[in-house]
């Protein structure tokens, strides 16, 4: 069974949301009857199996990889408030986390300019900061192919009968799966960039130092030389013989 996604004016607002962090310490936002405690901020996203985490691929900045961490930006996810839900949008290039083609088994996790409201769901008894990232009111989450780990393994696209329809070589890309009970390949630890937190919301704290006013003249003289440089042409029968400077 696929869902068909909605058109992006039903589904989805066309207007970037303001920023939420500075606005709230703590948010509870309660999706598909389950509570979910999450500080607006940037986050790393890693998954639980794997240790990979949520990459913005730099050869399109569109497509959502797993990648081995390495600090950059394309790395990094500021988590807003948007509704009932989250909005989850790329440090680096602005993009928010979205799908395209439709919603079901397999389905890409995409990167456009169009904001979505995630479900971002607590799972405590996975440990600290770990989340299920759902689309709302469905039961398809993030899901790393399996928690495989190895940058351009092949990638299969499974239907619900869990036979592959075909397979593409790329990296481990992000896709939209079933909820399974269990499966740490769809669970999430947010790591927060404190310092990132400041760069993007804008709130970080400027301390300004009152000093006198002063004023410098600065006088520049120049000297130019004038050099009268005289030719000497001696010519024989009006052929040039000999010529010199003096």
């Amino acid at each position: 069974m696929q869902l068909s996604a909605k058109s992006s004016s039903d589904t989805i607002s066309p207007s970037p949301p303001q920023s939420s962090m500075g606005q709230n310490t703590e948010s509870k936002i309660v999706s598909n009857g389950v509570s979910s405690i999450l500080e607006p901020g940037v986050y790393v996203m890693r998954n639980l199996r794997s240790d990979s985490v949520i990459d913005l691929s730099g050869g399109d900045s569109k497509s959502i990889i797993g990648f081995p961490r390495h600090g950059f930006e394309n790395q990094q996810w500021e988590f807003g408030i948007l509704g009932d839900g989250w909005y989850i949008r790329s440090a680096h290039s602005g993009a928010y986390l979205n799908i395209e083609k439709g919603l079901g088994d397999g389905f890409p996790v995409i990167a456009n300019s169009y904001p979505a409201a995630w479900a971002v769901e607590n799972q405590p008894g996975e440990g600290h900061n770990v989340f299920r990232i759902s689309w709302p009111n469905t039961p398809y989450s993030f899901d790393l192919d399996n928690g495989d780990p190895t940058p351009g393994t092949k990638v299969p696209l499974f239907f619900f009968s869990m036979f592959p329809i075909f397979f593409s070589i790329g990296n481990d890309k992000v896709n939209l799966w079933s909820k399974i009970s269990g499966a740490r390949h769809q669970l999430w630890q947010l790591q927060r960039c404190v310092e990132k937190d400041r760069k993007v919301s804008e709130v970080a704290t400027v301390t300004e130092t009152n000093t006198p006013e002063t004023t410098t003249t600065s006088t520049t003289t120049t000297t130019i030389t004038t050099v009268t440089t005289t030719t000497v042409v001696t010519r024989r029968n009006g052929l040039i013989v000999a010529e010199g400077f003096e």
